[in-house]
């Protein structure tokens, strides 16, 4: 499935759930630390164009054990998302110049 949406994501109190969600929908997730980047996440398609797809940027900041742990990514994994893959989409996903549709979100307990 690819995201057609191009809104911006809805949240709940569920980080973790939003996350799954916005993933089934088609969205690149990008799970991060501050200003270090650290796993990308989607579920690779065909698709070989942001023109349609969010990529939604979650910094974890002060709660970096929520990556470095593996807990999140497990439940992500698990869920039949990768960080894996080498397709376009993740490279592009990286580079702010060429999303069209970008969401940045900040984890605070």
């Amino acid at each position: 499935m690819t995201s057609t949406r191009t809104d911006p994501p809805e949240c709940s109190p569920n980080n973790l759930k939003d996350i799954i969600e916005w993933l089934k929908m088609g969205d690149i997730v990008v799970l991060h630390s501050g200003n270090k980047y650290g796993q990308i996440y989607h579920r690779c398609s065909e698709t070989t164009s942001l023109e349609n797809i969010r990529v939604i940027y979650v910094d974890v900041a002060n709660h970096a054990s929520l990556l470095d742990e593996g807990e999140w990514p497990w439940y992500i994994i698990n869920q039949g998302h990768t960080s894996l893959c080498d397709c376009d989409l993740k490279s592009d996903a990286l580079n702010a110049v060429k999303v069209p549709h970008i969401y940045r979100f900040e984890i605070n307990y």
